[in-house]
Order: structure tokens, then sequence, then C-alpha cells
């Protein structure tokens, strides 16, 4: 069954997105991570994507041609720092938006209670797939960053300390 659920709230993630521009997953995973992180390069981008190398040029290239990205000097003479433009920055916000239509209608049919009640179970089961800071940075690819700042982000906190976020669940607040 989580299997199912699984594939059925990915299909809803990409309907939406497709639904709002006919970018792809990846493509609307770019902009969210660099509204996150200004600066950072093709290698790094590839890397929280999970594609390789050329497909994330191909991809920084098309975002580039829509006006999305502007690519600038980088730490190095080799690298190139990725950044948002004015339209990038609204196209990454609309991504979000549709990420939380998606992932609300996933969730409409539980009550506030239900909800409640989930969210612990959601929390160590993702702390559990969290080996270390780079998968952490692929499972958060769509996240709302700026809603974990303001709470419990178990991602993040096994990516800092696997061992205590999976042996204790939740951390006492």
């Amino acid at each position: 069954m989580l299997g199912a659920l699984a594939l059925a709230t990915v299909d809803r993630l990409r309907n939406s997105v497709a639904a709002e521009g006919e970018r792809s997953m990846s493509a609307r995973a770019a902009l969210i991570h660099l509204r996150l992180r200004p600066g950072q390069s093709i290698d790094f981008l590839a890397r929280v994507l999970g594609i390789s190398h050329p497909a994330a040029v191909r991809l920084v290239g098309r975002l580039a041609d829509e006006g999305l990205v502007e690519r600038r000097p980088g730490a190095d003479m080799r690298s190139r720092a990725l950044v948002l433009t004015r339209a990038g920055q609204r196209a990454a916000v609309a991504a979000m938006a549709a990420r939380l239509e998606a992932v609300s209608d996933v969730l409409a049919p539980l009550t506030a209670a239900e909800r409640r009640a989930l969210e612990p179970l959601l929390e160590k089961l993702l702390a559990g797939l969290t080996d270390d800071r780079w998968s952490a940075r692929r499972i958060c690819r769509l996240c709302d960053f700026p809603a974990c700042e303001s709470r419990y982000c178990p991602v993040d906190h096994a990516a800092v300390d696997p061992v205590i976020s999976i042996s204790a669940g939740s951390p006492a607040l």
C-alpha cells in the first residue's frame, strides 16, 4: 500500500508540474533548490537532482534559455555559479505552490487528527531513508525549506546525526 501511495503521490506531483508550465520534475527541483541556495555549481545541482553532469548542463541550458537562470563566475575559474533571475524566482514560487496543492490533494481524505497522527510516522520513515547530507538534499529537492526552518525536520536531523534520529525518532522538544 505504501508503494501504491508513493506512486500515486509522485503521479500527482508530476501532473501538477506539467500543468504549471511543462517543466520536468528535475527542472522544478532545480528552481526550488537554487531559490534556497543561489550560487551553486552545475556539479552540485547534478548531485542534488541525482542526474548526470551532462544532463545537468542541458537542464541549466534550458532554464537559462527560458530566462530563469543566470550563469555567473563561480568560486574557481572552472565552475559557474547558478542564480535565479526574477522570472526564475517566480517560477520557483509557482513550483512550490503546485507541489503544495498536489500534496494537499493527497492528504485531503484525512482529518486534522489523522494528519497529526501520521506526522511522527512520516518523520521516522524519512529519517530512516536519510543516509548522509547528499541523500538529505536529494530527498528534500522539492521541499518547502522555509516551512522546515520553523519546525523539526527529520531529514536534516538524520543527516547531521543519523544514529540519534533513527533510534530516538522525534526529538524531545
